[in-house]
């Protein structure tokens, strides 16, 4: 997937979510007057693509004409690309907004209608640019089967985008979680989402803090944590999402896990572990009665005991001066003690990777490239 002058190719990667608007469903989300610092933060916590939306599309939100939008986001897009070296993706269902914008510095549009405007695709074409192309089965009949629809409309969008020019590596699909009928087929979509790949592109997952997830937006960020994780798992290539830092943890801690290599099983290291014998038993796959499983006696074969000594002997044994010899571990000692080191490792290493939160005081990335941030004699970059 190429967006801007970037390539993506593996892993999870963030889309940030910028909102220029006054009725976004997540107040957080709105940009205030610190549109750089917060686009200097969104980049140090890992976002890799900025999503720009002039207006907002939850259910019943109010429409708003394309050159309210276009006065919303053509500001934020100018000062971003100003300062900041990201690709820009601009939410949009407007073809004259997506022109003037990708005029603009505008690297990608993400067009959650699923091309309503017929001329949305030819323009972003002429621009050579990318694109996010997102179903909305809002307007789908409610008695047709969900991934079937979605995989109908998606297709369709996809040969208009193809016939006119837009080449596959500049395209990313989204199943459109928030656009259902309702919140069972968000879950039914969330659920079977890995369906989509049949259509042999990557794939973007949206579900930040959305209504499906349950409870009010303000509590929903670990229910996203959570389908970010899943995200990473099915090997999605893009997440959008409100809360940067915190996805992005989940992203490189469940990566590092994913890629951290199995270690072959060895002569000592054979048989069944406690861990292993506790996970089938959670799982169900293995019932074990623990009083009769040799698991908690010692595998070590029994030595033969001696022939009892005469008192001869023993009066004997005792004149001579006696060694003391150190006890060998046994294998189950020296076992435990590297599985103990091997957890250990581990930690240490997620510890590494997710050792930040969001807010103020986090040190300043070097791969974040800002042609003008204040000045270097009166701006600590570190505070923000």
């Amino acid at each position: 997937m190429i967006i801007g002058k970037k390539e993506f190719t593996t892993g999870t990667h963030i889309m940030g979510i910028l909102n220029v608007t006054e009725d976004s469903f997540y107040e957080p989300s709105r940009l205030k007057n610190d549109l750089i610092e917060r686009v200097y933060c969104m980049i140090r916590d890992g976002a890799e693509i900025i999503d720009i939306g002039g207006q907002s599309t939850r259910p019943g939100a109010e429409v708003i004409k394309s050159p309210v939008e276009l006065g919303r986001v053509l500001p934020v897009l100018k000062e971003i690309k100003k300062h900041f070296d990201i690709p820009v993706s601009i939410d949009t269902f407007y073809s004259n907004v997506a022109d003037v914008c990708l005029d603009n510095g505008a690297d990608m549009i993400n067009d959650v209608t699923c091309f309503s405007d017929p001329k949305m695709a030819k323009v972003i074409a002429n621009h050579n640019a990318s694109v996010c192309i997102c179903h909305n089965r809002r307007n789908s009949p409610k008695d047709s089967k969900l991934i079937q629809d979605i995989i109908d409309g998606l297709q369709k969008a996809i040969d208009k985008a193809r016939g006119v020019g837009i080449r596959k590596e500049q395209i990313i699909l989204d199943g459109g979680i928030g656009f259902n009928h309702n919140a069972s087929e968000d879950w039914e979509l969330l659920l079977k989402y890995g369906q989509l790949k049949q259509l042999g592109y990557p794939l973007l997952l949206g579900t930040s803090r959305k209504s499906f997830l349950g409870g009010e937006v303000e509590d929903r960020l670990n229910a996203t944590v959570n389908t970010t994780a899943l995200a990473t798992k099915k090997g999605y290539l893009f997440v959008r999402v409100h809360d940067i830092a915190e996805n992005k943890a989940a992203i490189d801690a469940l990566s590092y896990a994913m890629e951290k290599p199995a270690e072959p099983e060895t002569e000592e290291k054979k048989g069944v572990s406690l861990y292993d014998l506790v996970t089938d038993v959670e799982s169900g796959t293995k019932k074990v009665d623990l009083e009769q499983s040799d698991i908690m006696a010692d595998e070590q074969p029994q030595e033969e005991q001696p022939a009892e000594e005469t008192k001869e002997e023993v009066v004997e044994e005792t004149t001579e001066e006696v060694q003391e010899v150190p006890q060998e571990e046994t294998q189950e000692e020296v076992a435990e003690e590297e599985e103990t080191q091997d957890i250990e490792a581990f930690k240490e290493e997620v510890r590494k990777k997710v050792d930040y939160k969001p807010g103020r005081g986090l040190p300043m990335r070097d791969d974040i490239k800002i042609s003008r941030f204040g000045s270097d004699d009166d701006t600590d970059y570190s505070t923000y």
